[in-house]
Order: structure tokens, then sequence, then C-alpha cells
């Protein structure tokens, strides 16, 4: 099994709103940090639980108008933030050879990823 690096957590929290990184994370900013910097990335700009990070996609997508957006799931397969009514899919499939925590929380991060640069689009198009 490989191990996930905090280049491939960055790749994806760069393209995520940073006020929705500080709202998905679960703990206090004023605390120090000691340690690598994967340690940080896992331990404090990636929440634990990726629910937690499938409920702000979730909530991200019907606050832009996505209809449909509060059916999401996570499994064995990936992750996905679906809204039949306007044919909008978002899915991720989960990275193999990795731990299940890992893939789960990557998985989530691109959906959230991937909702943001929509909304951005739409946001974009609307000026």
């Amino acid at each position: 099994m490989s191990a996930v690096s905090s280049a491939d957590y960055w790749l994806i929290l760069k393209r995520i709103d940073l006020n929705l990184r500080g709202n998905i994370r679960s703990k206090e900013d004023d605390l120090v940090v000691k340690g690598s910097e994967l340690a940080h990335v896992t331990n404090r700009e990636v929440p634990y639980n990726p629910l937690r990070i499938m409920r702000e996609a979730s909530r991200v997508a019907l606050a832009a108008g996505v209809k449909g957006a509060d059916r999401w799931a996570i499994g064995a397969d990936g992750a996905s933030l679906c809204s039949w009514g306007d044919g909008i899919n978002f899915f991720v499939e989960r990275r193999t050879g990795i731990g299940e925590s890992d893939a789960d929380k990557l998985a989530a991060l691109e959906v959230l990823a991937l909702v943001c640069e929509h909304v951005k689009t739409l946001q974009q198009a609307a000026e």
C-alpha cells in the first residue's frame, strides 16, 4: 500500500475556497503545530471525517442552486454528489493502493473541489 503525500492533499486543497476549508476543519486554528507538513495537512487542514466534507459539498452546491445536491454518497466505489434534475453529477473514484481512510478523504475532497469549481464557473457566468 502506498502512502499519501502532503502534495496529494495540497493539489486538491488549493482548489477549495479558503473559507470553506475553514468550515470543514474540526480543530481550533490557534493550536501550535509540530511535526511534518503531512502531519499538519492531515491533522489540521483535512477533516478527519469524510462525511463532514461531503455534507459541506452538498451545502455549497445547494446554496449555488444545484437541484438535488442533497443526494450524495461515499462508499467502496468513490464519492458522488448527484443532481438528477440538472443532470450535474460530481463523481470521483476511490484511489486504490492507499488506506481506506485516506481514500475516502481524498475522494470527498475531490468532490468538494469539483463543486467549488462549478460554483466559481456559475459566478463568472453571472457577471
